[in-house]
């Protein structure tokens, strides 16, 4: 996920939020629109846990070989 796909998630999380505090809005409105906020979340949330590992080891193999890794730099 780059950068772009990532901000339109947030962007979407945004909009579903403000969607969900719409006083005309059913009760099963605001619960599939709180469903899909965790869905998108829980998306991001994997790519963060994943980039900050693979940072990590990037770390760990500069400190263990010398050699630099631009893991970090990468937009998957």
């Amino acid at each position: 996920m780059d950068l772009l796909e990532a901000s339109a998630k947030l962007e979407r999380i945004e909009l579903l939020t403000k969607f969900s505090h719409f006083d005309d809005v059913t009760s099963k409105e605001k619960t599939v629109a709180l469903t899909w906020i965790g869905e998108l979340t829980e998306e991001l949330m994997e790519e963060v846990r994943k980039n900050a590992q693979d940072i990590q080891d990037a770390r760990i193999l500069k400190e263990r070989t010398g050699f630099s890794s631009n893991v970090h730099r990468r937009g998957s």
